[in-house]
Parts: structure tokens; sequence; C-alpha cells
């Protein structure tokens, strides 16, 4: 993230290099999502954590989609890490169409 990042190239005088492209989060964690709560084990939402990366899509002058995350990882079976793994092809797939892949 710091080098593409930079003044000039993602934001500032001249930094318009990533306006208008989406920024997609694909995230994976730990725990249920309930634990992602005001009185969840991790005190916050998801969205107030990703907060930040917000802010910074903003200043860049991305769309921020909506996030994809998988919650409870290390125990979902292998038809939801399917289903995750198929989504994020998904959500790939006009990305690699437009390099040619």
């Amino acid at each position: 993230m710091d080098q593409v990042l930079t003044y000039g190239f993602a934001y500032g005088a001249g930094g318009d290099a990533l306006h208008g492209k989406r920024l997609q989060l694909v995230l994976s964690t730990g725990g249920p999502e309930a634990s992602y709560a005001p009185a969840g084990h991790n005190r916050f939402t998801m969205d107030g954590l990703l907060r930040p990366l917000d802010a910074t899509a903003h200043l860049c002058g991305l769309d921020m989609a909506q996030p994809l995350i998988l919650h409870s990882a290390p125990r979902v079976d292998a038809d939801e890490l399917q289903r995750h793994a198929d989504r994020c092809r998904e959500l790939l797939a006009p990305a690699a169409a437009a390099i040619g892949r």
C-alpha cells in the first residue's frame, strides 16, 4: 500500500490514477460474525474496523465495494469454503477479463 498510495499518484495534485476504480476487500476471520459487534469479543463491528480503509478509498477516489467476508474460516465446511471461493472468482472475473486472462 505504501508504494501505491502515494501523493501525486493516488491522491493530491495530479493523483488521480485510482479515481473511479473499485476497491474490493475479501477477508476471513477466525471468529464468528457475532464476535464483531459492540458487545462481541472484538468490541467493534466489521464496518467499524474497516473504516480507515473506507477513508483511504474515499481519499483516492475509489469506489469501495461491499466486503466479502468469510467468518469462522478455520471451522467452515468444504461446501461453505467452495461457495466463498466461487464468489471470489465471480468478483475477480471482470478484472481478469480486462487484462486478458
